[in-house]
């Protein structure tokens, strides 16, 4: 998957006010995470599964 369509994939979660946060044990601290020369995040599916995004 391309940069741009993670990027819009965060900015849909953003737009539709699912919470979401940096690391795997705060998924709601509303926070990007910029390890490893890249950005990530972490939020729970409509089924209350956890999810990561990251991009590189």
């Amino acid at each position: 998957m391309r940069f741009g369509a993670r990027r819009r994939r965060g900015e849909r979660v953003k737009a539709e006010g699912i919470a979401y946060g940096s690391e795997p044990f705060t998924q709601d601290n509303m926070q990007i995470n910029f390890r490893r020369g890249g950005r990530g995040f972490y939020f729970k599916d409509p089924n209350g599964h956890s999810l990561e995004l990251l991009t590189k």
